[in-house]
């Protein structure tokens, strides 16, 4: 294999990978059997990468509250697109400032034959953005410096970094490269809810629906520079996801479970119910839902009954807080 993957060579690659046939629909389908809802961003995130495949990268923002999937639906097309790679970039520091999350660290995990056409994704991107200022650096905000590095890649340039400890120098062509950011914006939305709740906006579900909704001058007035914000051909606003689509997600984990333990789960519906209440109020997403469901599981399969052919999962308040008073006990073994 060639150093660089070429359009080519990831049109040969489909002689034996089916999905990179596939049409966004084709992938919408795929994504709707591990992500619950999010309708839009998913057509949305099925075109991104379709267009990617067809030689034609962008650069896309998606943002929603913490908990919606933004990171997941990601994480589902990197399980069968290697090229996508997903960095946290909460913590990057600029290039010649202290730190060891730099751009440069970050991309030298992407693999050389994957530099030319891969889809980085930053996480976190707004915390990127929040303007930071190193401590006696005089005054520079690193936010800044970290964008314009961006924004060559956004440009689809050629970005050049220097050695680095045991790493030697490397070089970047981006003219193939995919830009996808996700950020929550949680304090720009609720600076807006309370704006807007300033000048008597009473209508709360509109309030709600609008403080959620971002515009690239939103974005803009937050700390993003605006030849970044030119960069970005699209905005993609996530929804918040509902006491049914929290419920749903349980129920799929489940269903998952089962066939990870080969072993029928019989879940109290009230665990469903008390864990989606607990995630909306908590804002602990879906992951806080899958984890808690997993470690009663396992509480089940490893300590209180590992031969029972069956597990049963109940809800006993016991005066403590909901999820934790969460007890798992296996089904009488038949």
């Amino acid at each position: 294999m060639s150093p660089d993957i070429t359009l080519e060579s990831i049109r040969a690659y489909r002689d034996y990978h089916d999905k990179l046939y596939w049409s966004p629909p084709d992938f919408h389908r795929d994504l709707d059997e591990h992500i619950t809802g999010q309708d839009e961003a998913k057509r949305i995130a099925s075109t991104v990468l379709y267009n990617h495949l067809e030689g034609r990268p962008s650069v896309t923002l998606f943002h929603g509250n913490t908990g919606c999937g933004k990171t997941e639906l990601w994480r589902v097309l990197q399980k069968d697109f290697h090229m996508i790679y997903i960095f946290d970039s909460s913590t990057m520091s600029a290039e010649g400032w202290s730190g060891s999350n730099k751009l440069s660290s970050l991309l030298r995990q992407v693999k050389p034959e994957w530099r030319r056409n891969a889809i980085l994704v930053f996480d976190e991107f707004d915390k990127l953005i929040t303007p930071r200022y190193a401590s006696g650096g005089g005054g520079w905000n690193t936010s800044l410096l970290l964008q314009e590095q961006l924004l060559k890649m956004c440009d689809h340039d050629i970005l050049y970094f220097g050695a680095e400890r045991e790493s030697p120098a490397f070089s970047l062509n981006c003219e193939g490269v995919s830009v996808v950011f996700l950020g929550a914006f949680s304090s720009l939305k609720k600076q807006k809810a309370e704006q807007k709740q300033a000048i008597g906006f009473s209508a709360s579900i509109r309030q709600e629906n609008t403080a959620n909704a971002l515009t690239i001058q939103d974005i803009i007035d937050f700390g993003l520079i605006p030849e970044l914000a030119g960069r970005i051909m699209r905005i993609v606003q996530m929804d918040d996801l509902t006491i049914q689509d929290y419920i749903q997600i349980g129920t799929n984990e489940v269903k998952r479970l089962e066939e990870m333990y080969k072993k029928p789960i019989q879940c109290d519906p009230s665990i469903l119910v008390m864990l989606a209440r607990m995630a909306i109020k908590e804002g602990l997403g879906a992951r806080f839902i899958k984890h808690k469901l997993r470690i009663m599981v396992e509480d089940t399969t490893q300590y209180y009954d590992p031969l029972a052919d069956s597990i049963t999962l109940t809800y006993q308040h016991e005066g403590a807080l909901p999820y934790e008073s969460m007890r798992c006990t296996p089904a009488p073994v038949t």
